[in-house]
């Protein structure tokens, strides 16, 4: 098995697993950030705007999870698959994307850099850089033989 297999079955495993627990930390953020309990007609306007970005951001966390879930399923199933190698790439460009969004939003509903949000902004990008290196791998194989 050459390198970029291992490395599409290893990110891939790894992005299923990440998904999940983003998924689920954005659905916590994001019903957090729609709890209407904590709504009066007294509250203050920074609180309802706070509101609104977490539960925005908490919204997009879970698309992300949902995309990570997907793309590593597919980098999983279909490492071995050489036809299926230019999608694999399309994916892993995708998911790069998206973890630079994630990192902008991140950085712009927190008001602090803790390492928490180093973490939440890193691991998914190391995680998309190792899958897609995995594809450019695989191509160069492909093209090799």
């Amino acid at each position: 098995m050459s390198i970029g297999k291992k490395l599409l079955k290893f990110s891939g495993g790894i992005s299923i697993f990440a998904g999940f627990i983003i998924a689920f930390v954005g659905f916590y953020f994001m019903c957090n950030g729609m709890s209407l309990n904590s709504v009066t007609p007294d509250t203050d306007e920074a609180v309802l705007r706070a509101m609104r970005y977490i539960s925005a951001g908490g919204m997009y966390m879970m698309v992300f999870g949902i995309y990570s879930i997907y793309a590593g399923f597919r980098g999983l199933m279909s490492a071995d698959d050489n036809e299926y190698t230019d999608k694999l790439k399309t994916l892993g460009m995708i998911y790069i994307s998206l973890c630079i969004l994630n990192i902008i939003i991140v950085f712009i509903i927190s008001d602090t850099v803790t390492a928490l949000n180093v973490a939440v902004c890193a691991i998914p990008l190391i995680i998309s850089l190792i899958y897609i290196t995995g594809v450019i791998l695989k191509l160069k194989n492909i093209e090799n033989s």
